[in-house]
């Protein structure tokens, strides 16, 4: 299957509600100015397309499947995965999944990556001097001594995964995440080799993550899960897990309950937490590369993991139902934390700079800084007619779609010292939507 189509639209992030924001196109917006392009962001709309493929093989038992995919994908148990969360943006890549036994499975993808909106970026030429003989001054004495300051965007993804079944009722899993320069290092591409392991063996340039999964299934009550991600642990005292900044991981915990009497509604209760600097990353140098390579956990400069920023916690609560054969809807509420002070490991740009002592610095989640806090609710309703219309003898699916989110955005300084913060603010959104293809 694949698809390919345009997009039309005028793009004002300030619009949408706190972290709703993310791509729907796949490059620049292109109009008729002297401009010629632009990320969308213009007084007019503007052009721009997208594209997906997915190619699937499978064995008859299922055992074992291939895909060739560029979509949207999660791989995780809660709503949002730690490490590939389906909020990402869609990227080429290749799946494998082997299941030989009930008891358990491997699971293997390999992506690419890259930044279209850099594009300037890997074309450059700028270069930085070097003072190379430390007397304070850059001349002749260093000999021309410099580096490629720019960054390029172009990276491959890596993310393995093991699933245990012991039991009709409990899933057990770990995985191994990986994001470094676009190179055919063959370790990367063997499905049952770990990208953390396998580094041992090279070189430490790569953005590594562990994630490790587990989830219940209570008859009659409903699945419980939960899940921890790993970027970096330096653990010397338990007590000092949530306040050393180099103990970068990220945690997960919830529940999706079938309601009694409601045929087809469903609540999921769920708490994320997302530590400083996880996902985050310096720029690595690479043999093959003139440029340094932007190694943080990203896609299109937007998070694979949860979509969340580093520095956050999140209370979740979701209801969804079919209310009848063509109709469902979904309720949500969500309550947002997260630090807005500068270098506090706040986003996936703020990587730590160990030259200068950050991983020394001691983080206090709500009272190191100026935090934000957010109230975001959501409610939807979607039309799918069983019977798809049809045009000029030809079946359209069709689905129409009416929103509306509300907002309320705060600040707070956590330290107590009155510093000055943003002023607070209200979000009224209202979405309609017609979705339909040929």
């Amino acid at each position: 299957m694949a698809e390919a189509g345009f997009t039309l639209d005028k793009i004002e992030k300030s619009l949408y509600l706190p972290y709703s924001f993310t791509k729907e196109w796949d490059s620049w917006h292109s109009d008729f100015t002297e401009a010629r392009t632009s990320n969308g962001e213009r007084d007019f709309p503007t052009l721009s397309m997208d594209f997906m493929q997915d190619i699937g093989l499978a064995t008859d038992s299922g055992s074992l499947s291939v895909r060739f995919s560029r979509f949207r994908r999660d791989w995780g148990i809660g709503s949002g995965s730690l490490s590939l969360s389906g909020t990402a943006r869609p990227f080429v890549g290749v799946e494998t999944v082997l299941r030989p036994s009930k008891y358990f499975a491997f699971s293997s993808l390999v992506g690419s990556l890259s930044n279209w909106a850099q594009m300037d970026a890997e074309r450059s030429t700028d270069i930085t001097f070097i003072d190379s003989n430390s007397d304070g001054v850059i001349n002749s004495a260093d000999n021309g001594s410099f580096y490629y300051s720019a960054i390029s965007w172009q990276k491959m993804f890596g993310l393995q995964r093991i699933e245990l079944f012991p039991f009709d009722w409990l899933t057990l899993a770990v995985g191994s995440s990986m994001v470094g320069a676009k190179r055919f290092e063959l370790g990367y591409f063997a499905p049952l080799i770990y990208s953390v392991m396998y580094q041992s063996a090279l070189a430490d340039v790569d953005n590594l993550g562990m994630q490790v999964d587990g989830s219940v299934q209570i008859p009659n009550i409903g699945k419980l899960y939960g899940s921890l991600y790993v970027d970096e642990m330096e653990i010397t005292h338990l007590d000092q897990l949530f306040t050393k900044a180099r103990n970068m991981f990220a945690l997960q915990g919830g529940a999706n309950i079938p309601l009694p009497g409601l045929p087809f509604f469903t609540l999921t209760a769920q708490y994320t937490k997302i530590e400083p600097y996880v996902y985050a990353h310096y720029p690595t140098w690479y043999p093959d590369y003139r440029l340094r390579v932007d190694t943080s956990y990203t896609n299109d400069g937007e998070n694979l993991g949860y979509y969340l920023p580093p520095n956050s916690d999140e209370f979740l609560g979701r209801l969804e139902a079919l209310l009848a054969p063509d109709w469902r809807a979904s309720l949500q509420y969500s309550f947002v934390r997260h630090g807005v002070s500068d270098h506090k490991g706040n986003t996936v740009d703020d990587y730590m700079d160990y030259s200068i002592g950050v991983e020394t610095y001691l983080k206090d989640f709500l009272h190191d800084g100026i935090y934000q806090y957010n109230h975001i609710g959501n409610i939807n309703v979607y039309w799918r007619p069983a019977e798809a219309p049809r045009l000029f003898g030809a079946s359209i699916p069709l689905e129409l779609g009416l929103g509306y989110g509300l907002s309320y955005t705060w600040y707070e300084d956590g330290m107590g010292g009155g510093a000055a913060v943003p002023a607070s603010e209200w979000k009224n959104v209202l979405e309609l939507s017609v979705k339909f293809s040929l």
